[in-house]
């Protein structure tokens, strides 16, 4: 499990042991999204060609690179956009996760 600080809250990235990860995030406001799905992240190989296929979605953050302040760090690259709900789509390239 990676751990890292998000703003005011703690992120945890929970490996399911075939490169799939579940993120979970401390706090929350308490407030339902208008799906069933607030954000839902998406590990890719390719985060550019991955956004430029986001068919049809607002994209709300181009691709980014950050380093996620972790025991060790680990250097990412997202991007967002929103679905059809209105919900959280992130798309991230991690070499190290």
């Amino acid at each position: 499990m990676l751990t890292f600080p998000e703003e005011d809250q703690t992120v945890a990235m929970l490996d399911a042991g075939d490169g799939t990860y579940v993120e979970l995030f401390s706090g929350g406001s308490g407030e339902k999204p208008n799906g069933s799905i607030l954000h839902l992240a998406l590990r890719t190989d390719d985060c550019d060609a991955a956004t430029a296929r986001a068919a049809g979605g607002t994209i709300t953050q181009e691709p980014t690179d950050t380093v996620l302040e972790g025991d060790p760090p680990v250097p990412v690259r997202y991007s967002f956009f929103e679905g059809p709900d209105g919900e959280q789509i992130e798309l991230f390239q991690a070499d190290v996760l």
